[in-house]
């Protein structure tokens, strides 16, 4: 049997890249639904494609490998965190095709994970000028102005992507994610409800879960709880509204629980402060002043409140 070409084993590496790369890679949280086992598990199958990242590739005039199978070498490398790999592979794509904005997509991704919102966003637009009606392109600028809580820019640029193409659930499940975000939830649980209207048997349950899920990860326990509640009314089977609901009643009582000690600490903080000044001066010794006071106390021990740290705040 003759040695495969150098050409043949980059196909084959394409083939292998559609089967096991995963869905979409991002630096922001999102599809908060389809990170869950069980009964979302064929929800995710079918938004996200094995074909998403690793589109059919074909060959250069030369014969080498072209741009696309970097790009989906970098998707796959940044599904995975490796960031160093991701980069190279983005920096080739780019070498051999300068317009192509999937690789400068991924290298914006890259630079707002390392903290560099502006070189970041830079790039984002820099991918809008190529491809302005891509709605990949609208998503990821999107997501970046929801990262940086530019709610109305985000809302836009996902809304101009659904409406490019209005019958992909996917751009509609990624309004109704940023509308929620954004504080919008009424309109993100209505388009919630379409985008899973197709796909699951209770689509109502289903949208208050997505609702809630999003909204614990907002730290905004109370709406979260009553969104969760509601999936389960919807939806008594729905086993994985009802972990859900138990997590964030538990996170809501050690929320309230700080908040109550640090009420408490700086009522006790302020009361013994105001007692000391009315005390008189030692002969010889002015007062010390609020600052070194509170410097010099010991910590309350607050009966009835443990000290939460925050790394025990993880579910």
């Amino acid at each position: 049997m003759s040695r495969p070409s150098q050409f043949q084993i980059w196909l084959m590496l394409a083939a292998g890249l559609t089967l096991f790369v995963p869905g979409c890679a991002s630096t922001s949280n999102t599809d908060v639904s389809m990170s869950d086992a069980g009964w979302m598990s064929s929800l995710k199958k079918k938004f996200t494609p094995k074909t998403e990242y690793a589109k059919i590739i074909q060959p250069t005039h030369t014969g080498e490998p072209s741009s696309q199978l970097f790009v989906a070498y970098g998707k796959l490398e940044e599904s995975r965190k490796n960031v160093n790999k991701a980069h190279d592979a983005y920096s080739t794509a780019l070498a051999k095709d300068p317009q192509s904005y999937e690789a400068i997509l991924g290298l914006a991704r890259l630079e707002q994970l390392a903290g560099r919102p502006e070189t970041a966003e830079q790039g984002f637009l820099k991918a809008q000028a190529i491809a302005p009606g891509s709605p990949d392109v609208m998503t990821a600028l999107g997501q970046f102005y929801a990262a940086q809580n530019r709610w109305d820019e985000a809302i836009a640029l996902h809304r101009q992507a659904f409406q490019v193409e209005p019958t992909n659930t996917q751009l509609r499940y990624g309004l109704a994610r940023v509308l929620t975000q954004a504080g919008r939830v009424d309109e993100g649980l209505a388009q919630f409800e379409e985008s899973l209207h197709d796909n699951v048997a209770n689509s109502t349950a289903a949208a208050e879960y997505n609702v809630g899920v999003i909204l614990h990860e907002q730290g905004r326990f109370v709406e979260a709880e009553q969104h969760l509640l509601k999936a389960t009314i919807h939806d008594p089977s729905m086993e994985q509204a009802q972990e859900w609901l138990d997590v964030v009643r538990r996170d809501k009582s050690r929320q309230q629980a700080i908040a109550a000690a640090n009420s408490n600490a700086g009522r006790i903080q302020q009361a013994s402060a105001q007692q000391h000044m009315q005390q008189p001066a030692a002969s010889g010794v002015s007062p010390a002043s609020h600052t070194e006071y509170s410097q010099q106390r010991p910590t309350a021990n607050i009966q009835g409140v443990q000290p939460i740290q925050a790394g025990n705040l993880s579910r």
